[in-house]
């Protein structure tokens, strides 16, 4: 396992690290002016340091002189991070370490050539997970992984983002499907205050971080079980959404005092008295199926839960079951290959996932599906579902009238795109979540849920500034109003009048 400890040598905090590390602005008038040159060239994305755009008709000479997505983050450029100097910043962040289990076990059980591919194969889903949360990929070495979750790239959430990794991970690896986990794993979390930077000597640098933290987290990993991650008590302030049990209070080799554990969650109990086939058949889908279905479905379905931050269904996997949602809420996304995430939908309670799943043999997801907060389901595999199909032609019928409106849906978006500016994309996404999600208030219609502003612009296919704009405009217009991250609808015909 990793640790180490500062031996002092370190080069100083600097303005360049602090900016990237931090989130802090520049001070010196050079690297302002440099982003507000860079401005000038369309494209998307940018890097969050200096600016420079990764894609759009002049991509090829900022990439030519090292513009380029950064392997350890696709949010800032090769030559903000990799190409700088070393140096560094002490920052708050959280250090996350994924261990391989049983590891001289596998080498003698597996081939020369098996171990590798296994290896390679957990290298791979770790670095997408660890990415996909905006973390910074660390060490690999070995058996093992490390995360890097800083401020200035991950946001002010940077624990939770920490811990949604955690729990992803442990989900990528299989822990929660009927077969298990293809490897076993282990991870640990601590968050705290520490150097983190460009380090090394002699020629030879590497993007990593030193201290406390870390060595901390290196021991977490050593205790965790497989399928387990366990977290200190930082971490477990700043990813309050998430359910932990209380664990030991450990001392580790080089740390400078006892840390309290905690054990994360994968799945938290229901006590809501209500049968899954209850759920399923006050569905729009099922209502009103016959008794003698429901007493074949009964046998047939069963709920699942999952913790915030957990992958109900990940893009490109076999479309094998059908999730109706209990309670909770899902955030349903595509990602470009570049790291930018488009929201197609927000699910809540009531609402299904899955279903056209059915239509196809070979059909795989073609979305991620991920709990936003801890979320209870009900789960239908697809040859059930097909069963229920051909007892009850009825069903099908219903089935199909959800495949006619995802495909109207899908059209009302390719012509929103094409026929309205950002602030009619706007205001036809608050009309619609407030449909889905809202609740009347005395001085109109509040979107019971919170949508991030960057979040919105995921869904509206904008950058969060145009979006931030838009939202000022319709304060301004007196359409909506927005307070402690929560918006209401003021004025419902001044918002269709935009689109």
């Amino acid at each position: 396992m990793a640790a180490s400890k500062p031996n002092g040598s370190h080069v100083p905090m600097d303005e360049h690290w602090s900016a990237i590390l931090r989130g802090d602005r520049f001070a010196a008038l050079g690297p302002r002016l440099g982003r507000r040159a860079f401005a000038l060239f369309p494209g998307r994305p940018r890097c969050k340091v200096c600016n420079a755009p990764y894609g759009g008709p002049v991509t090829w000479p900022f990439r030519a002189l090292g513009y380029r997505p950064s392997k350890r983050t696709p949010h800032v450029c090769a030559r903000c991070l990799e190409w700088a100097p070393e140096g560094g910043a002490i920052v708050p962040i959280s250090v996350l370490f994924a261990d391989v289990r049983n590891y001289t076990t596998l080498t003698r059980l597996l081939s020369p050539h098996e171990v590798p591919a296994l290896l390679n194969r957990f290298y791979d889903v770790a670095s997408r997970v660890l990415l996909k949360q905006e973390g910074v990929l660390g060490q690999i070495a070995g058996d093992q992984v490390m995360g890097l979750f800083v401020p200035g790239l991950s946001g002010r959430d940077y624990q939770s983002k920490a811990v949604a990794a955690a729990a992803g991970l442990l989900d990528a690896v299989g822990y929660r499907t009927p077969d298990g986990p293809w490897i076993e794993i282990g991870i640990g979390i601590s968050s705290g205050v520490e150097y983190c930077g460009n380090v090394g000597g002699g020629g030879f640098k590497d993007f990593t971080a030193v201290g406390d933290v870390t060595n901390s987290a290196a021991g977490l990993t050593a205790r965790a079980a497989a399928g387990e991650a366990l977290v200190d008590a930082a971490t477990r302030a700043g990813a309050a959404e998430f359910p932990f049990d209380i664990g030991e209070t450990v001392s580790f080799k080089g740390a400078s005092s006892p840390v309290d554990t905690y054990r994360l969650q994968l799945e938290t109990p229901v006590s809501s008295g209500v049968e899954p086939i209850d759920v399923l058949i006050r569905t729009p889908l099922f209502a009103g199926i016959s008794p003698k279905l429901a007493g074949t479905l009964r046998r047939r379905v069963h709920r699942r839960v999952f913790a915030a931050g957990a992958h109900l269904v990940r893009e490109g996997e076999p479309a094998n079951f059908l999730l109706v949602i209990e309670r909770g809420l899902v955030r349903v996304t595509r990602t470009s290959r570049h790291g930018r995430e488009l929201v197609l939908r927000l699910l809540s309670a009531g609402d299904t996932l899955g279903e056209l799943g059915v239509f196809d043999a070979a059909g795989v997801r073609t979305a991620d599906a991920v709990a936003v907060e801890s979320t209870s389901c009900v789960v239908l595999s697809k040859d059930d579902l097909q069963a229920a199909l051909r007892a009850n032609p009825e069903l099908g019928l219903r089935l199909l009238a959800t495949v006619v409106g995802y495909v109207r849906r899908k059209d009302e978006e390719l012509a929103d795109v094409a026929f309205l500016d950002v602030p009619g994309r706007t205001a036809r996404k608050l009309l619609e979540l407030a449909d889905r999600h809202g609740t009347a208030v005395a001085d109109g219609r509040r979107i019971g849920i919170r949508v991030p502003q960057g979040e919105l612009a995921s869904m509206v296919g904008a950058s969060r500034e145009n979006v931030n704009r838009a939202l000022s405009r319709l304060i301004t217009l007196g359409a909506v109003s927005i307070q402690q991250g929560h918006i209401t609808i003021l004025d419902e015909a001044r918002l269709r009048s935009l689109c």
